[in-house]
């Protein structure tokens, strides 16, 4: 058993992750019950805030965060085969309407999905979201990704091997002249740097009511050795509803492409050296989602960085295949 403020980073982090690098981090209070047997594990837990110390029920009014929510998760190993199912029902408070109703909505379904054989994983997973929005809309809507990750062995004594990806992930979401009902998908916590492109153009504090995303991609990475990588990532990103013009007629879907080059080399045990560099080509419809405005002609993004890590395996951050 676990009380108090603690970080919730479950399944691929796709809607419940960590958070590190923003200054804030991101944390739950939380009560969390976890269970584990060999293969076997379940938890279940809850959390509730309110703006003060009282015996009876206080408005909650931080914005853009739930009043209380519940989990329950089950993950269980057969053979090659890893599967997990998750329940997650929260309310929010919207302090905007008279009675400041709270809006429950739920998050349900197959996390993870994963077979490997051999050198290759096919992974999948599932969510599906309904209840209401903050905004008190009906919420139907849905997650569905899947992806092939092959792993090639050029050369065993030198640690040189080859990983190609070829995926794609759905994000469902709402047509621009729909005003009653919502059909945008919220990966509320998820570590949402890890996917969609590392330009963080999308899903980044743009959950409710957006026209959802279709993002297929192919990754290809090149391992020198265990100690030295490099890596490219392409994504094409397409509108997953409809997008209504200032004539209300409807737009191509394309919203553009990204392509990510990634790099890292570790130095000791204690340290280990990243960067890389994110280009983005927009379309006329991306620039309609954001009003209209002008974009620079180069959207571009790059970083280095000192990692370290003395006691953790993991080497490199937030370049995953």
């Amino acid at each position: 058993m676990k009380v108090g403020r603690q970080e919730l980073n479950l399944h691929n982090a796709r809607f419940l992750g960590n958070l590190d690098w923003a200054f804030q981090g991101r944390a739950h209070d939380f009560a969390m019950v976890n269970y584990e047997k060999n293969k076997t594990k379940l938890s279940f837990g809850g959390g509730y805030n309110q703006n003060e110390m009282a015996n009876g029920k206080i408005d909650y009014t931080v914005s853009g965060q739930y009043q209380n929510a519940q989990l329950a998760r089950f993950e269980q190993q057969f053979g090659g085969l890893n599967l997990s199912l998750l329940f997650w029902n929260e309310g929010r408070q919207n302090n905007s309407l008279t009675d400041k109703p709270v809006f429950y909505r739920q998050t349900f379904g197959i996390p993870a999905l994963a077979y490997k054989l051999r050198n290759t994983t096919i992974s999948a997973y599932y969510y599906h979201q309904t209840g209401k929005n903050p905004g008190g809309k009906e919420v139907n809507a849905y997650d569905v990704s899947a992806k092939v990750v092959h792993n090639l062995a050029l050369n065993v004594e030198k640690g040189q091997k080859l990983g190609v990806v070829g995926g794609f992930e759905m994000l469902s979401g709402t047509p621009t002249n729909e005003t009653s009902k919502s059909s945008s998908f919220a990966p509320l916590y998820g570590t949402n740097h890890a996917h969609n492109g590392f330009m963080d153009l999308f899903y980044v504090g743009n959950h409710d009511n957006s026209v959802g995303l279709n993002d297929f991609y192919a990754k290809l990475r090149y391992d020198f050795n265990p100690k030295q990588f490099i890596q490219t990532d392409f994504h094409w990103f397409n509108a997953h509803a409809a997008v209504l013009g200032a004539s209300n007629e409807e737009l191509n879907g394309h919203l553009g492409k990204e392509i990510d080059f990634s790099a890292g080399y570790i130095i000791s045990s204690a340290f280990s050296i990243q960067a890389g560099y994110s280009h983005f080509l927009p379309t006329d419809t991306f620039k309609h989602i954001l009003g209209g405005a002008e974009l620079h002609k180069t959207q571009n993004w790059a970083y280095i960085m000192l990692i370290f890590r003395p006691n953790n395996k993991a080497r490199f951050i937030g370049v995953p295949l």
